[in-house]
């Protein structure tokens, strides 16, 4: 079912050259679309909004042909991650089962959908990950995680997203007007964060956040709500500035990774009665309580076009038994985009549609 199963690609040649994959990425996008369906509960198909939020990056940032449509500007690394086993308590999932080291994948990005987009420029950055894990039943499990450096999304309902976009594309002005003609949105939350964050000086010493609520559910069937995040393990006191170069970010992870391992710890957010499970523009307090759930320690760059990260689609609907997504709708919306998005890069690469 997954391409995740597909380690190498045949030596025919390179992945936009070889056909054998075009079945598997495909049918992956199209369990996106029907899986993002199947969560919409009786709403309007979300395919549709879907395709206009696609569509909305393609007119703002241009169509990069056989490119991931929004965060195409990145770097993988490899890696492990190590769960602590006192977290079954609170969930099943086998990733928390034996306390070994599991393999992990990570891609770092910068947001947007240019990928010739400047490191210099204050906005979003990306971490997703893949972990693999096989507990008691023998049958792989796969967790899939996007998280950006920000606390919050960029609106609490996808029929948003390509309006702030357009606005976005035209300007601050045009943002600025966008914004204040719709309240409902939430965008201002992500617009502020962005201004206090500034440009990232690595991607290696900042935090990252998944925005959405997910429920945890134990052997007991007992279920609590978290949000997970990402926190860098022994940040160095003194931290760089952001320099110059247009392409810093990838250039100071392959450094660091050069110098030794990049650890990060996962931590599970946990929220008081008061706090808001299903507006991702709302962050909970820093204070809340989390369970330290893990390590994720990074070894090496992966550059290779061929590998699994950079084909694979960091959709966070992809769960391990034991963690739930819950009713945020721009939780239950993003499948749908990441199958268009991932639909039409796979397309391309393949020469299967005209670009």
């Amino acid at each position: 079912m997954w391409c995740l199963a597909l380690k190498r690609l045949p030596p025919d040649g390179h992945f936009e050259m070889n056909r054998a994959a075009a079945p598997c990425l495909i049918a992956q996008a199209a369990i996106f679309l029907i899986a993002s369906a199947a969560w919409a509960q009786g709403s309007a198909d979300p395919r549709t909004g879907a395709q206009r939020n696609v569509d909305a990056l393609q007119s703002a940032f241009g169509t990069h042909a056989a490119q991931r449509r929004a965060h195409p500007k990145g770097i993988c690394a490899t890696g492990s991650f190590v769960g602590d086993v006192a977290v079954q308590r609170l969930t099943r999932a086998h990733a928390f089962f034996s306390g070994q080291a599991l393999p992990a994948t990570v891609r770092f990005s910068v947001g947007g959908g240019d990928p010739r987009a400047s490191d210099t420029i204050p906005g979003v950055r990306g971490m997703a990950v893949h972990i693999s894990a096989t507990g008691p039943s023998a049958q792989p499990q796969h967790w899939l995680m996007a998280g950006i450096n920000l606390p919050v999304f960029s609106v609490a309902q996808p029929e948003f997203f390509a309006g702030l976009t357009a606005a976005r594309a035209q300007g601050r002005d045009a943002l600025a007007a966008w914004v204040q003609a719709h309240p409902q949105a939430g965008a201002q939350a992500q617009i502020d964060a962005i201004a206090r964050n500034g440009v990232p000086a690595s991607y290696a010493t900042i935090p990252y956040f998944g925005v959405h609520t997910f429920w945890l559910v134990n052997a007991q069937g007992q279920r609590q709500p978290m949000r997970w995040q990402w926190m860098p393990q022994s940040v160095p006191p003194q931290i760089q500035a952001a320099p110059h170069q247009p392409d810093f970010l990838a250039a100071r992870l392959r450094d660091r990774l050069a110098q030794g391992p990049v650890r990060f710890e996962l931590w599970l957010m946990h929220p008081q009665a008061s706090d808001d499970l299903l507006n991702p523009t709302i962050a909970w307090p820093w204070d809340r309580p989390h369970t330290t759930a893990g390590v994720l320690t990074l070894q090496a760059i992966d550059d290779d076009p061929r590998s699994p990260c950079a084909r694979l689609s960091f959709n966070p609907l992809v769960l391990p038994d034991g963690i739930e997504p819950s009713a945020d709708p721009v939780l239950q919306s993003r499948a749908a985009a990441y199958g268009v998005s991932l639909m039409r890069r796979t397309s391309e690469h393949l020469g299967l549609v005209p670009r």
